[in-house]
């Protein structure tokens, strides 16, 4: 019965059906409004269950529409401080518009709050009863578009409570001021955090060890960073003046709110040197516990001749030995044969690489063929993004692995805008060189571009290959390799494949 109740997913209609049936009311839209208020003796069966909820999720989005009334009512006639006195962590959305009911629904024990908010006025009240809560370790907080003609006091008022919170693990709010920095720089508890860059902030005197009294960061392990898209010193003197600190993880989105894309929108680059790239990855090198990394372009900042990923843009980060996530989705990576087997040889462990496969530009694209040292040479892969170059041949599939020598624990594979077309080559490809592995669902799908119907089948082929190489390692019908090349000379629609494992083709 405690973990019924302990996490609370649908709203808090669970709890409200335990009051009395002749105080409730049943709306079709909203659905339960309280109408009365129960006697004291009638919150017994309430009370017992609603101290062992810890975790309460609401939400604006069917099915789990909040009725703002009810919560609301429910704060005001509730006999006592707090109507879920051991709550620990809430995560809701606009819908919950209490205002000045919050100090009444969060009780003290709160550690976790998570909001997106469109309400000034219901921001605000929510913000403000953490100032008297400063246990909280954890606050996730995003304006979206703020239903107000002053942002700016909100994001100050936002920014001020956040000073006053001492005992923050993780933070990801924003924008930040300036202040704001400091004091999280100052935290010494501190393990995650989200920052957007100023441009005209010099983060060397910012960050001192005088300003803030010790070493910024001290216990930071994720940072999740918003920084320009065009050259600017802000980010690699951020990086360089947070060197000491012990992360394993960042996420850098590139692109500022106000930021515009300078320059023709070209759908080719040419990779030309040096680039702000360059300097990010350098600084990025300074961090020998980094465990994942992820580059980011927001909007159309992906096509900025700046963002541009090659061999010396890699080069730094191949310092980085404990290396096991890679992603740089969405960027173009000139990748050739040379730099992916220098991947394969610096990040063995490694268990997540995406290398452009999303970006819709024109760069150079890998061979089928060159995959295949990752079935041995990185035995931890799990999730693997490339661009493949043409389609797969007879002969590539015949360099694939025997039935049952790949020892591979991919588990998604996507290829993004390559210019495969047979869906049965890739099929037979996968299951061979990668067989716990299915493809990405959106694979194919980029900007501007629609999924292309030949490849949509591959899923459901993967599972007949899979059948075929069975049969092949049991020799049931004979050795079927030979006739893997005759087979898909035919279009996939004949099921070649299926007749082979049914046993309907002579063989």
């Amino acid at each position: 019965m405690d973990a019924l109740w302990r996490s609370l997913t649908q709203d808090i209609e669970p709890l409200l059906l335990l009051l009395p049936a002749n105080v409730l009311e049943r709306d079709e839209i909203m659905g339960i409004n309280i109408t009365g208020t129960p006697r004291d003796d009638e919150w017994d069966r309430f009370r017992h269950h609603a101290k062992r909820v810890r975790f309460l999720s609401i939400y604006d989005e069917e099915p789990f529409r909040v009725n703002s009334e009810a919560l609301e009512k429910l704060c005001q006639i509730y006999p006592g401080p707090y109507p879920l006195p051991n709550l620990r962590a809430i995560k809701c959305d606009d819908g919950a518009c209490l205002y000045d009911e919050w100090s009444k629904l969060l009780p003290p024990t709160l550690v976790e709050a998570s909001m997106i908010q469109f309400d000034e006025y219901n921001a605000m009240a929510f913000l403000d009863t953490f100032t008297e809560r400063p246990q909280l370790k954890r606050l996730y907080y995003d304006e979206r578009e703020l239903w107000s003609v002053d942002q700016a006091y909100v994001r100050s008022h936002l920014n001020w409570v956040v000073t006053h919170l001492q005992n923050l693990t993780a933070v990801r709010v924003g924008p930040l001021f300036t202040t704001t920095i400091q004091h999280l720089a100052s935290l010494p508890a501190l393990e995650m955090a989200g920052i957007e860059l100023d441009t005209s902030t010099d983060y060397r005197i910012l960050l001192s060890q005088s300003e803030i009294g010790c070493v910024p960061f001290p216990a930071l392990k994720t940072l999740h960073l918003t920084a320009p898209a065009a050259t600017c010193k802000s980010l690699c003197t951020f990086l360089d003046v947070i060197h000491r600190s012990r992360l394993e993880r960042i996420d850098i989105t590139f692109g500022l709110s106000d930021e515009k894309l300078n320059g023709p929108q070209e759908t080719t680059l040419v990779s030309t040197q040096p680039r702000y790239i360059n300097t990010v990855t350098e600084a990025l090198a300074q961090f020998s516990t980094l465990r994942r990394v992820s580059f980011w372009a927001s909007g159309e900042h992906y096509q900025s001749p700046a963002l541009v990923f090659d061999t010396q843009t890699i080069e730094p980060l191949f310092r980085l030995t404990l290396l096991t996530s890679l992603s740089m989705a969405k960027h173009p990576v000139y990748l050739d044969s040379a730099l992916f087997r220098r991947i394969i040889a610096a990040w063995p462990d490694i268990q997540v690489l995406k290398l452009g496969h999303n970006c819709p530009l024109e760069v150079p694209h890998l061979n089928a063929e060159d995959l295949l040292p990752l079935s041995t040479g990185c035995p931890k892969l799990e999730t693997l993004g490339v661009r493949i170059g043409g389609d797969i041949d007879v002969s590539t599939l015949a360099k694939r692995p025997c039935a049952g020598q790949s020892t591979s624990k991919l588990q998604v594979l996507a290829v993004g805008n390559s210019e495969i077309k047979n869906s049965a080559h890739l099929a037979a490809f996968v299951s061979g060189a990668f067989p716990a592995a299915r493809v990405s669902e959106n694979a194919w799908r980029c900007i501007g571009r629609e999924t292309r119907p030949e490849l949509a089948q591959v899923n459901t082929l993967l599972p007949l290959f899979a059948k075929a190489e069975k049969l092949e390692r049991s020799n049931a019908f004979g050795p079927l390799r030979p006739h893997y090349g005759e087979a898909m000379q035919c279009p996939h629609s004949s099921w070649t494949v299926r007749d082979l494992i049914m046993g309907e083709v002579e063989v």
